[in-house]
């Protein structure tokens, strides 16, 4: 899932208008109250499977998956760019694969309705 186009124009406005650190991080938390329902997804049903009375080998097992669906690709698109790669660069990339990008996290979702109703998890 991504920010609506219509809201981008926007956010980046107030992203360039901080110039303090109180500002940044006042800004970085209403726009993360805005994100919040398009990047929850993963953090809910992690969160909602460890609820339920698990072992603790399993209750691992459920952090590492949440750390591979959302954190792991944060830590490698922050390492390319700490690499040299710009933020120009990475967006269009990102952009020339979106279609890609979109087929393979409908077949993660798919994939993850089918094991939950399965009752695998």
């Amino acid at each position: 899932m991504e920010v609506p186009m219509s809201w981008r124009p926007r956010m980046k406005g107030l992203l360039m208008s901080v110039t303090s650190p109180l500002g940044a991080f006042l800004i970085g938390f209403l726009i993360s109250l805005f994100l919040l329902p398009c990047t929850g997804g993963p953090y809910i049903v992690v969160l909602g499977m460890l609820a339920k009375r698990t072992q603790l080998a399993q209750a691992l097992l459920y952090l590492i998956l949440y750390n591979l669906i959302f954190v792991l690709p944060m830590v490698l698109i922050t390492l390319a760019v700490y690499k040299g790669l710009s933020p120009e660069r990475a967006e269009e990339e990102r952009q020339k694969r979106i279609r890609l990008l979109h087929l393979i996290a409908g077949i993660i979702l798919i994939g993850m309705g089918g094991v939950i109703l399965a009752g695998w998890v």
